[in-house]
C-alpha cells in the first residue's frame, strides 16, 4: 500500500532498497518523494529496522517515517 503513495519515478528504487533489507533482514534508510491523498507532492525519509528473537529471526519491524519537504526546498534555493 505503501508504494501506490511513492511517485512512479521514485518507485522502482524504493522497491529494491526495502526488499533487498527485507530478504538481508537487514536496516533501510531511503528518500523518496509521494503523493498524498489529496494531491500534493511531499518528500519523505523512511528509516527502520527488524526487530529479531534471540534466535536472529526477524519477527517485527519498526519504522519512523519523516517529512523531510523543506529541508528538500532549502537544499533546492540553496542551490
Amino acid at each position: 500500500m505503501f508504494l501506490e503513495h511513492v511517485l512512479p519515478e521514485d518507485r522502482l528504487e524504493v522497491d529494491r532498497l526495502f526488499s533487498e533489507a527485507t530478504a538481508a533482514q537487514s536496516d533501510w534508510s531511503f528518500e523518496c518523494r509521494i503523493r498524498r491523498t489529496d494531491g500534493e507532492v511531499r518528500w519523505i525519509m523512511a528509516t527502520g529496522q527488524h526487530m529479531k528473537n534471540p534466535k536472529g529471526e526477524a519477527v517485527q519491524m519498526l519504522g519512523v517515517v519523516q517529512d523531510i519537504t523543506e529541508r528538500k526546498q532549502a537544499e533546492e534555493a540553496l542551490r
